[in-house]
């Protein structure tokens, strides 16, 4: 799935882009599903490898908390959903599965990357300061069955970590992806997330939650 950074970022521009009223929920909810545990059930996966079935349900998601469907937490947690469910048609399943189960090489080279794309992202967005102040703001989160506030508050300081500053990164090759693979997956997700959201607002009547 995509990286802590990359959701992060996805959800930052999806709320800029929808002006977003609580951008700070909507952002903590944009890493809410990686905060569980349990990542199966928080990513509401359908479906087996061994058949090409699976995929992850976001329709299930915001069926499961319609009553919560205008909720800025729920909608960012929505948004993560969707890129993910892009990350696993687009990269996982077509290509990436099979290289990594093929190729011993390729997970650690896999995980290099997404250490080195966190710094080389981080720069190309600019999005260091704001993110910051959105993760570590007072929120009032829902309760989940998935995942609980305290979890995802607490996972907020790991996407944080993941903004260090390592310059080196900046210039470092990388082996597995390309910047502009993953800007491209970046803009498509905010794109589609962006759609989704727009769909869900125009036949739900905004109430507070």
């Amino acid at each position: 799935m995509g990286s802590r950074i990359m959701h992060a970022i996805i959800a930052y521009k999806v709320a800029d882009a929808l002006h977003i009223t609580n951008k700070t929920e909507f952002i903590l909810g944009g890493i809410a599903a990686d905060a569980s545990s349990n990542k199966e059930a928080s990513h509401f996966y359908t479906g087996k490898h061994e058949d090409y079935t699976r995929r992850i349900d976001y329709e299930s998601f915001i069926k499961k908390y319609n009553g919560h469907a205008t909720n800025d937490f729920i909608l960012g947690y929505f948004a993560h959903l969707i890129a993910d469910e892009y990350w696993l048609q687009g990269f996982y399943l077509p290509w990436l599965k099979n290289r990594i189960e093929t190729n011993a090489e390729v997970l650690p080279l896999y995980h290099q990357d997404f250490q080195v794309l966190n710094t080389k992202l981080i720069h190309y967005y600019n999005l260091k300061d704001g993110l910051i102040n959105h993760l570590t703001n007072d929120a009032q989160l829902l309760k989940l069955d998935e995942v609980q506030p305290n979890e995802v508050m607490h996972f907020a300081r790991y996407v944080i970590e993941d903004m260090n500053d390592k310059v080196g990164n900046l210039h470092t090759t990388l082996n597995v992806f390309t910047l502009e693979q993953i800007i491209g997956y970046i803009e498509t997700s905010v794109e589609k997330c962006i759609y989704m959201i727009q769909q869900k607002q125009s036949n739900t009547p905004r109430v507070n939650c």
